[in-house]
């Protein structure tokens, strides 16, 4: 039912109507009612409109950020002990460099640019 409800609160945050969201779809307001209530699913098609008219990743809007950030976390922490491993067991400074590399990576999965962007500037302070 996780969709369901992240289709009615995107749709809410945008004060839209079930009536103007299914104009910008190009959809009934019949078959936004059901996509939120769980009784019908969009195409993929039409998935990936809503991705981007609520600037979303279609794993957000399927899956949640929930599980994205589990995933996420996990794969930090394996990665985070490979930077510890490669530390003590190599002194070459461009296995580091990638090693380091791979743990931005796997920090902004799943992230737009900018996402990435708006992330960094906000944890690291930056003025635009």
């Amino acid at each position: 039912m996780y969709f369901a409800d992240k289709l009615k609160k995107e749709r809410e945050k945008r004060g839209w109507s079930q009536e103007v969201f299914a104009e910008k779809i190009y959809v009934s307001r019949q078959s936004v009612s059901k996509w939120e209530t769980g009784k019908n699913y969009p195409s993929i098609e039409i998935i990936i409109s809503l991705s981007d008219l609520f600037n979303i990743t279609t794993d957000e809007l399927l899956r949640g950020e929930y599980i994205m950030s589990k995933v996420r976390s996990t794969l930090l922490v394996i990665a985070s002990a490979l930077v510890l491993v490669s530390f003590f067991v190599t002194d070459s400074m461009p296995v580091l460099i990638g090693v380091v590399a791979g743990l931005i990576g796997i920090a902004t999965w799943g992230y737009s640019s900018k996402e990435v962007t708006k992330i960094v500037k906000a944890n690291l302070n930056f003025k635009s």
